[in-house]
């Protein structure tokens, strides 16, 4: 069975005899990779491709569980961080920690709860699974205070967006966007609009071994040849060239020195 969302939900802290549970309950949108709280510093320094974090929340572990929830969200701005805790009297402290680190969305154990929780959380990725792919693998690869601007561009690539719009949708004013990025030496509001419709383009190809044509259709590029040039004017390199089996991660990597790059060679 293939899930709409190809990149992993990381669960942290979950003990064997809820895994299942928790496996189908969230099987519609993505697979689930079971991992300890004290492994959360090495998949993060791997910088994997995390669709979102849901964490069992325990009293026995409540100390470790807080960094655990603290790094994944300076690490990961933008990617969401479900807390799963059991009707116990402890419950609500364990809850307003997990909130104070960095979760933002809570569930009760059980299986209705669970999969709700989910299916609210994941439901624009579910609409455009392609478009939240393509952000999940460029997210590890951003520096953390850009990755909400790159996570809205990447998840409207098939619109036609413009600054405003997406200052709006970040609730920050166009001014703010153009200083940040400034500040972290990245590209432009325009041009991150861009290299986002460039990481979904990239992924698509990819993934569904789609003719460029068809992929350039789909996305509002005009044509094959228009998405070609785009291509060439902001990564230096020809489409036809990139080969790798996951290019987003490494066109990524270009977006992050491009603004470097081009100042130099100005």
């Amino acid at each position: 069975m293939t899930t709409p969302i190809t990149a992993p939900l990381v669960a942290l802290g979950v003990e064997r005899e809820f895994q299942d549970t928790i496996a189908r309950a969230a099987s519609p949108v993505a697979d689930v990779d079971f991992i300890d709280v004290s492994q959360v510093t090495a998949l993060l320094v791997d910088r994997r491709a995390v669709a979102g974090f849901i964490v069992a929340l325990s009293a026995d572990r409540a100390a470790d569980i807080q960094v655990a929830v603290r790094q994944a969200r300076e690490a990961r701005p933008t990617t969401p961080i479900i807390a799963c805790a059991a009707p116990r009297e402890c419950a609500g402290d364990l809850i307003v920690r997990a909130v104070r680190s960095g979760a933002d969305h809570i569930t009760l154990y059980g299986f209705d709860e669970i999969a709700r929780a989910v299916e609210r959380v994941f439901g624009a990725a579910m609409e455009s699974p392609i478009c939240a792919d393509a952000a999940y693998r460029a997210l590890p690869w951003i520096p953390s205070p850009a990755q909400p601007l790159i996570s809205c561009c990447t998840m409207g690539a098939a619109s036609r967006l413009t600054v405003t719009m997406v200052a709006e949708a970040l609730r920050v004013s166009d001014r703010t966007l153009y200083r940040l990025m400034r500040g972290l030496h990245l590209p432009t509001p325009e041009a991150t609009i861009g290299w986002c419709r460039l990481f979904v383009a990239t992924h698509m190809i990819a993934t569904t071994h789609q003719q460029v044509e068809r992929v350039a259709e789909a996305l509002g590029f005009g044509s094959g040849s228009q998405l070609r040039n785009m291509f060439k004017r902001y990564t230096g390199h020809t489409l036809a060239a990139m080969h790798d089996a996951e290019p987003v991660p490494r066109l990524a990597q270009l977006y992050c020195i491009a603004a470097v790059r081009n100042m130099s060679s100005s």
